[in-house]
């Protein structure tokens, strides 16, 4: 049935590309994660969520590795979808991708690319680092206490487009005696 999906996925009808994808998706058939993989690329978000998530089903690096690239997406949707697939997937050599979405515009990316890593059994490797992890996951007084290595993250969660994770900040940068942290406040 591989051939049949691989059919429908070059329908002009994103409904029966996202049916294709989950056909692979179900298939067990290692050939799909080719055609899943080139799914990522699709024109619409919703068949790039859908390979994500039927990406995360196959434990072929090759899944990681499309699922790494496809965590700088354009779509929001899509690298909350990868981030979290990822998590799944089990895979190490995400880490240092995911790490770097803890630093996404999108806070439901970062929360999810936080919990991708505590599915991987990721530890930081420096107070930086947790004080990203903290502020992802919503604990911003909790990275306040990594002092002037959580200046960085919190500064940039005052550039947040939702107000109460602007204040959470605002409130846990009080807390840290670093004058970078001024200028932002202000």
């Amino acid at each position: 049935m591989i051939w049949w999906n691989n059919l429908r996925l070059k329908s002009k009808d994103p409904q029966a590309r996202c049916k294709a994808v989950e056909g692979l998706a179900n298939s067990n058939d290692p050939q799909a994660v080719a055609a899943l993989t080139t799914a990522l690329e699709d024109v619409n978000a919703q068949v790039r969520c859908a390979a994500a998530q039927a990406l995360a089903h196959f434990q072929d690096p090759r899944s990681g590795d499309a699922l790494i690239s496809s965590l700088r997406d354009t779509n929001d949707g899509v690298r909350e979808t990868v981030a979290t697939s990822l998590g799944r997937l089990k895979d190490e050599r995400a880490s240092n991708a995911l790490l770097w979405a803890l630093k996404d515009c999108s806070w439901s990316v970062r929360a999810n690319a936080a919990a991708a890593l505590k599915n991987l059994g990721w530890k930081p490797s420096n107070q930086e680092e947790a004080a990203f992890f903290e502020v992802a996951t919503g604990h911003t007084k909790t990275a306040a206490h990594a002092g002037e290595a959580a200046v960085v993250p919190l500064v940039t969660e005052l550039g947040s487009d939702t107000g109460f994770l602007r204040r959470a900040a605002a409130e846990a940068l009080e807390g840290v005696s670093d004058p970078r942290r001024i200028a932002p406040l202000l």
